[in-house]
């Protein structure tokens, strides 16, 4: 691998980073940093190494590896149409279709506090429906955690058992990964989050990015300890139990290259989905880099872009089909005591997306085609 990439890692935000590839089924794992280098009464005296084995809460990952893979086996299987609107499988749910929640068209909020009136998932499902409408439908994409709420509900009611269960029987459990929702195991080695909810704090009494008209001081169950082991996402930690449609996985880097691996697969033929189904989940739709579920991000040189996603708290992953490879990149970019916002995440991913594609088409042992579609 690129030698450049431990430097990269180098400048990760947060204290630690793990960054692993998998090429074909050849897996190069690269670690850097600390999971954990303070708590609630100051520095560590030896702070916690990162390692490839270290558990991650996903954030929006959430998106892909619960959501959009369960609603791709419920599809797969005929069990859900995705031209159909969200309301079809709960009245209390938005006049959506599940196309245009999936691709972030459906004009909702991209986000709300709804833990502030709701104390429940059902609670946080009204909050979200009975909103106002932000933008027109239909009319461009606008990322919404709101809108993967729903979509959980629809993953739900379409299989027929709580969300955690869809996803272990959809997902997890059939394509082997060792995710979770809410919480990694009891034993696991954690990477350490924020102090406390700080950032959606400043984001109630700032109004940025989004100005909803709330103060933190019209809710009272604030976290304030360094979080270990819990879902940051607000919504999802205290009004979906850490169970919801766009937050609440926790999981490894071996998690995220196994269901790359499944997608790739897939892709040719050998998966857990059919190949058509695979190819409509991944195709762009109107608006460039997204579709259904599905980031997309282009690769100097390759006509197939690379396919995934990121997580809040600095966690990302894609599938590069042109290259037969996966990428996983963890941080814990929230463990600072730096105020809000946090240091941007997106560009380094695209750095280190870049410098792994580079290093891979410039393998002369790899003999890549990046001209052509893989898929």
């Amino acid at each position: 691998m690129n030698s450049s990439l431990p430097s990269l890692l180098a400048d990760a935000p947060g204290t630690g980073a793990c960054l692993a590839v998998d090429v074909s089924g050849r897996v190069d794992t690269t670690v850097v940093g600390h999971r954990q280098a303070f708590d609630h009464a100051g520095p560590l005296a030896s702070p916690l190494p990162m390692t490839a084995d270290t558990w991650h809460d996903l954030g929006s990952v959430t998106k892909i590896v619960g959501t959009t893979a369960a609603l791709l086996a419920l599809v797969d299987e005929g069990a859900v149409d995705p031209a159909e609107p969200a309301s079809r499988y709960s009245s209390r749910l938005v006049d959506a279709p599940l196309t245009d929640l999936l691709q972030h068209r459906a004009g909702l909020w991209e986000w709300w506090p709804t833990y502030v009136s709701a104390r429940d998932a059902g609670g946080a499902l009204d909050v979200v429906a009975g909103l106002p409408l932000r933008y027109p439908p239909g009319r461009g994409r606008h990322y919404s955690d709101l809108g993967f709420m729903t979509l959980g509900r629809v993953v739900e009611v379409a299989a027929g058992r709580p969300l955690a269960d869809a996803v272990a029987s959809q997902v997890s459990g059939p394509l082997g990964l060792g995710v979770r929702y809410a919480a990694p195991p009891a034993v696991a080695a954690v990477a350490a989050g924020a102090p406390g909810d700080v950032v959606e704090r400043d984001m109630l009494d700032t109004g940025r990015p989004y100005p909803v008209g709330i103060r933190s001081s019209e809710f009272t169950g604030w976290r304030t300890r360094v979080r270990i082991g819990e879902v940051d996402d607000g919504n999802a930690y205290h009004a979906f139990g850490g169970v919801a449609g766009h937050a609440g996985l926790f999981g490894r880097a071996r998690d995220l290259l196994a269901f790359g691996r499944h997608v790739l697969d897939s892709l040719r033929g050998d998966g857990p989905w059919r190949t058509p189904t695979i190819r409509r989940f991944l195709e762009v739709g109107p608006d460039a880099g997204q579709a259904l579920g599905f980031r997309a991000w282009p690769l100097a040189g390759c006509a197939t872009p690379a396919y995934g996603h990121t997580g809040f708290p600095g966690v990302a992953f894609a599938v590069l089909p042109a290259h037969d490879a996966v990428v996983a990149l963890l941080t814990n970019r929230l463990h600072t005591h730096a105020p809000p916002p946090p240091a941007p995440f997106e560009p380094h991913w695209l750095r280190v997306l870049d410098a792994v594609h580079r290093s891979i088409t410039s393998d002369p042992g790899a003999a890549r085609r990046c001209g052509s579609p893989a898929h």
